[in-house]
């Protein structure tokens, strides 16, 4: 009887963590919960409410970051391994590459150019844009 009951509580253990493995492996969509971006021409100004997010660069150096913000990504961060994230530009002054970063920590939409945070010095992807 006793092994019987083992047996039971090991089958109810295996479909929990095969459950566990089959949700890990599923998609999610986090919620947008900020997105801004800074200047470094208006360093103490703030674009939390704009309609276009603008990432620009002159000579090689950043001039204007957008950050996107994902509720509870901070937790998941390390457990995912693949993903996708759409964009879609609005307005080209000119074509060139966009670089995508990981920041692990939450930006506030309160947040200017003078607070701007640091970001992983290595690219997640780079993006083309074209005209």
């Amino acid at each position: 009887m006793r092994s019987k009951t083992g047996f039971v509580q090991l089958q109810s253990a295996a479909l929990i963590v095969l459950l566990a493995g089959i949700a890990a492996a599923g998609a999610i969509s986090p919620e947008l919960v900020v997105d801004t971006y800074m200047d470094a021409e208006e360093e103490e100004e703030t674009f939390a409410d704009e309609e276009i997010l603008w990432a620009t660069s002159e000579d090689g150096d950043p001039v204007r970051i957008t950050f996107l913000v994902f509720r509870e990504m901070i937790m998941l961060a390390e457990q995912i391994e693949s993903g996708e994230l759409r964009m879609y530009v609005a307005e080209v002054d000119s074509p060139g590459e966009v670089t995508l970063y990981f920041y692990d920590m939450a930006v506030l939409e309160t947040e200017t150019w003078a607070d701007l945070p640091s970001y992983d010095e290595e690219p997640l992807a780079t993006i083309e844009i074209e005209e």
